[in-house]
This record gives structure tokens, C-alpha cells and sequence, in this order.
């Protein structure tokens, strides 16, 4: 289990959002048996843990398509299939608050959600400095094991997914920063590598890339890095890399032969 994943967590549960949808109860025991619809459901109201839904806005979440009465005819049932799937964790039913416009998970049940610890090491990094930054970058990271519930296709999560992408993409973009500010490039290139391993497209993180290669003395993986982006650029959007990319390269290059 991650790195966090035991705080408060004798009397409460465990949500994974990230990558597959899961659930634990406080003993480690994963539930199963949640069709795709209760996993939609628990996800959004886990991911807003604590805050108030309105019944009609859940409801045109989960099924667009419908009339409103049908709409909140299935939410009520789907509610109490909800309950039935948490019941292992939450036996008394009390964790979700069902009131006559809102629906909540109620934020004094013991519940860890991966999602709202990633961000909340997010906002712990913004308002942080030095190794404490750093730490708190690494935790969220370390949590995103990927792509915002990927086994749940209503429309509501692919907003989400983005959202979470790109506060992933910057988090590593931030650590590479913060190491290469830090006179450690070794470091620097790992968190480069990775965040290219989500996003290779990312031309400007590429030049960094070459950069830090080159400053380590390996030059032949920073125009390696360039033959790569080069590529992945024409496969994927058929454009050639940027000017500032292919100068950067000549220069290396240049610097190569001089060798």
C-alpha cells in the first residue's frame, strides 16, 4: 500500500481512485461485486468527500440521457446498492447522507481517498519550501498509479481525468525543476524521464532533458532524447520538433564532434 495509506484508519476505510477503482475496509479486505454504475456513484461522491451534492445534479451526472424522474428514480436505487457494497466497511450505513436535496459522504467517517490526499500533498507543496516542497511533491506523485478511475466511463470522469492529469504532469515538472535548482541532475533527469513516460509530447520538458544529459556529460543520450521527441512528434501530431529544439540539438551535436 502506499505511503499514508494506514493514517486514521482504525474504525474507517480505504478508496482508490486512481487507476483501477477500488475499496478496503480497515482490515486491507478489497470489496467486490460493484457494477459499474455503484462504482461511478461511490467514486464522485468519494472524490467530494465531505461536500454536499445536489440530488438532481448527481442524478443528470450519472444518467444524462433520461428524464429527470427516471434519473432520480435510478439514483434512489442506486443508493441503495451503494450501501449495500460499502456495508462490509460501513455496516450501520451511515456513511452515506441522504437528505431530501443533497446526497454526502460524511466527512467525520474514518475514510482515505487517494485522490483528495493527492491533493491535498499538492496544496501542502504550494505552501511549502526546500525538502518539505519536495516531500510533499514526491508523496502526490508516488499516489497517482494512474488515470482517474479508468474502469468507469460515465461522462463526469473525463473532466476529472484531465484535471488530475495535468496536476500530475506539473508536479513532476515542478520536481525536475526543484532538483536541477538544487545542482542535482541525476535526480533531475529521472522525474524528466517519467513525467515523458506520461506525456512524451511535452517538447519543452525534452529541450530540459537535453540539457540535463548533457550537463551530466552524456551526450549521447541528450541527442538520443532529440531523436526521440523528433519521432514521437511525426508519429503523433506529423510536425517536426520546434526551432529552439533542433538548435539545441546542432549545438550539441557541434559539441559532440569537437569532442
Amino acid at each position: 500500500m502506499g505511503w499514508s495509506e494506514g493514517k486514521g484508519m482504525a474504525a474507517g476505510g480505504k478508496v482508490y481512485l486512481f487507476g483501477t477503482f477500488q475499496v478496503y475496509t480497515a482490515q486491507d479486505i478489497l470489496l467486490e461485486g460493484a457494477s459499474p454504475r455503484v462504482q461511478s456513484l461511490c467514486a464522485y461522491l468519494a472524490l467530494h468527500q465531505g461536500i454536499p451534492v445536489d440530488r438532481r445534479r448527481l442524478a443528470f451526472l450519472l444518467w444524462p440521457r433520461v428524464s429527470e424522474p427516471v434519473a432520480r428514480r435510478n439514483l434512489r436505487q442506486y443508493l441503495h446498492r451503494l450501501r449495500q457494497f460499502l456495508a462490509p466497511l460501513d455496516p450501520e450505513g451511515h456513511l452515506v447522507l441522504a437528505e431530501s436535496m443533497t446526497i454526502t459522504f460524511d466527512p467525520h467517517r474514518t475514510l482515505w481517498v487517494d485522490a483528495r490526499e493527492f491533493l491535498e500533498q499538492l496544496s501542502l507543496a504550494e505552501h511549502s519550501q526546500g525538502p518539505t516542497r519536495i516531500a510533499s511533491l514526491r508523496r502526490a506523485v508516488d499516489l497517482y498509479r494512474g488515470d482517474l478511475v479508468q474502469n468507469v466511463y460515465d461522462d463526469w470522469c473525463q473532466p476529472e481525468r484531465e484535471r488530475f492529469r495535468h496536476q500530475y504532469e506539473f508536479a513532476l515538472q515542478t520536481l525536475v525543476d526543484a532538483y536541477w535548482d538544487m545542482n542535482r541532475p541525476d535526480d533531475a533527469i529521472y522525474w524528466a524521464e517519467r513525467a515523458l513516460q506520461v506525456n512524451p509530447l511535452q517538447e519543452p520538458l525534452c529541450r530540459t532533458l537535453m540539457r540535463l544529459y548533457a550537463e551530466t556529460g552524456n551526450r549521447a543520450r541528450a541527442l538520443d532524447t532529440f531523436e526521440r521527441c523528433r519521432r514521437i512528434l511525426r508519429e503523433e501530431l506529423q510536425a517536426d520538433p520546434m526551432p529552439e529544439t533542433e538548435q539545441l540539438y546542432r549545438e550539441l551535436l557541434l559539441m559532440s564532434e569537437v569532442r
